[in-house]
């Protein structure tokens, strides 16, 4: 019996069809970057911005804050971190 992979699609955990590490990481940055893509071309963000490094930004921004957590850091450690990426929104 298969299970629901990141795209939607069925994928059977211990067959060959089974999604790759990589590809699974870009079916992840898939949404966000067409969600960066159309903020540019409505103007909520600036015309040079670039959602590829918007994606990798609030991606790693992601990760390491789950690094974090699962390392113990606490709500509030975690926060800052949050708001401290905040500040430095957008990266351009």
């Amino acid at each position: 019996m298969g299970h629901r992979a990141a795209g939607g699609g069925e994928v059977d955990a211990v067959g060959p069809e089974r999604v790759s590490g990589a590809a699974w990481r870009e079916d992840g940055r898939t949404r966000p970057r067409h969600r960066f893509q159309q903020a540019v071309d409505e103007g909520g963000l600036p015309s040079g911005a670039d959602p590829e490094l918007f994606t990798r930004y609030v991606m790693t921004v992601a990760t390491g804050i789950a690094v974090q957590a699962a390392g113990g850091a606490g709500r509030s450690e975690l926060r800052q971190v949050a708001d401290a990426a905040s500040r430095n929104w957008p990266p351009v």
